[in-house]
């Protein structure tokens, strides 16, 4: 976001939560974000697509292997059963890289927002108010 921009959102403990309409400076039509505790997490109106649908159910199937290979190795006493348990990492990666989690990588050290926040103080907006 830039100096200009509208954005008309809830506010829920002074973060943006939900849909938001930005609107930039020098363009006319607005656009459609989510927001989730402040962090944007979808800009456009794809919804769910079939990769989101695909992702759901490898993701499903990985969890039942991860909790399926304890009771397994236990009940054939095989502990290399053990070792499906390693599917885990590949869903670690894969989350790491899907669009609806990647979010998470735009994440701001607080270190670098408290420099932010002084450098706001510093500056502030003039504000006039007739009647």
């Amino acid at each position: 976001m830039q100096n200009g921009d509208t954005i008309e959102c809830a506010w829920i403990n002074d973060r943006l939560n939900g849909l938001a309409i930005v609107t930039k400076q020098n363009e006319a039509a607005p656009n459609t974000v989510i927001f989730k505790d402040d962090m944007k997490i979808m800009a456009n109106d794809s919804g769910v697509t079939c990769c989101d649908y695909f992702y759901i159910c490898v993701s499903i199937t990985l969890f039942i292997v991860f909790y399926g290979a304890i009771p397994l190795a236990v009940l054939s006493e095989n502990s290399s059963l053990f070792g499906a348990m390693g599917v885990y990492l590949i869903y670690q990666i894969w989350s790491c890289a899907h669009h609806a989690t990647r979010y998470l990588s735009n994440l701001i050290g607080l270190d670098k927002i408290f420099g932010k926040i002084e450098a706001a103080i510093a500056s502030k907006p003039e504000v006039d108010f007739h009647i």
